[in-house]
């Protein structure tokens, strides 16, 4: 149990800063300096309370080993960037925000099933879970939904209109009373959160959470002599992402996605065009983004040391290495973790 203090700021951060800047006049442009970011006398550290327990343990002569820990972290004054009125001719200051509460468990197991003169095999498993919750950001128990942050949710959430599918032909009636009724069949369909008849920001609700339920890995080792092979799996459970390059360029884009048309009643994507159409498209480009992946296979080889000396050196190993050779996943994107934003590349066009 303690308190730790986070002080992960830059430097004069707490001071208002100028930074070079171009005015024109006329035609001619000249140098200057503007106000960068606006002084903060109150700014401090940010202050984590930690309880763990915690134990580790080793059963049959260390053959089964391991440890596992249960933490609850709560974090006050929370360094954030908070947004401000524009008239300050500044978008957000650095803040000492709120309450976040962390739990969470975490489990390592090692293993050696296996184990003969010549032959040896050790498995490794990890397990975590972490859930985290806002409990306060200005002592008024008001969410800010600028910035998505909501009282009693996770930090890191999708905040969106909610999709309800693709308006299909023969609804015309029906789209003609919605709340969107110069939305057309193939069009996306964005739920009326309120039934008022209107879409708007009201209407927007907590589409996916940026936080995985669980993490987990499995390791294994198989040597033989000399001759020793390494594999790895690792895992993350219930994340949502979005994947943009859907959301704002899907009219480029050759892949087969189940776009609508009137010989395909799609209810996954909405109908091919030839502008922007209709906004907003809501959360139908969010994505479970958990995934399973062999994230690395090594296969090794250490030369004999009689070999070795001969030629001055001592050990000398050979090997062959896979790196996130495969990844079982729904996120479309290449790599579920790298980001789910994409660039349109020009053959698309």
């Amino acid at each position: 149990y303690g308190t730790v203090g986070n002080q992960a700021v830059g430097t004069y951060r707490s001071l208002a800063r100028l930074g070079n800047a171009q005015y024109v006049f006329g035609e001619t442009v000249v140098g200057g300096v503007r106000v960068n970011s606006l002084r903060n006398d109150n700014l401090g550290w940010e202050k984590a309370t930690t309880l763990n327990i915690g134990a580790d343990f080793s059963l049959v002569n260390g053959r089964i080993s391991g440890a596992l820990d249960f933490y609850r972290t709560q974090t006050e004054d929370l360094l954030l960037n908070r947004e401000i009125p524009k008239i300050t001719g500044q978008n957000d200051i650095l803040f000492n925000i709120g309450k976040l509460k962390n739990v969470g468990f975490e489990l390592a197991l090692n293993t050696i099933p296996v184990r003969t003169q010549d032959f040896i095999w050790r498995l490794g498993l990890n397990f975590s879970t972490n859930k985290n919750e806002i409990e306060d950001l200005y002592g008024d128990q008001k969410d800010d939904v600028q910035n998505q942050w909501f009282i009693g949710e996770p930090l890191n959430v999708i905040y969106d209109f909610q999709f309800d599918g693709i308006w299909q032909s023969g609804q015309e009636d029906e789209i003609a009373a919605s709340a969107t009724p110069e939305r057309q069949p193939g069009d996306v369909k964005i739920k009326d959160q309120n039934d008022d008849g209107v879409i708007d920001a009201n209407d927007r609700v907590i589409v996916g959470v940026q936080q995985p339920d669980w993490l987990g890995g499995l390791s294994s080792t198989f040597s033989y002599k000399d001759l020793s092979l390494d594999v790895f799996v690792q895992t993350v459970q219930g994340i949502d992402r979005r994947f943009r390059e859907e959301g704002v360029s899907a009219r480029f884009i050759k892949a087969p996605y189940d776009y609508w048309t009137p010989e395909n009643p799609s209810n996954t994507w909405f109908r091919p065009r030839i502008n922007a159409g209709p906004t907003p498209l809501g959360s139908i480009d969010v994505y479970d983004a958990s995934f399973v992946r062999l994230k690395d296979i090594t296969l090794s080889y250490n030369l004999p040391s009689s070999l070795m000396k001969k030629t001055g050196l001592d050990k000398t190993k050979i090997y062959i290495n896979l790196h996130d050779y495969f990844t079982f996943t729904e996120f479309p994107y290449v790599d579920p973790e790298a980001g789910a934003y994409a660039e349109i590349s020009i053959p698309k066009y």
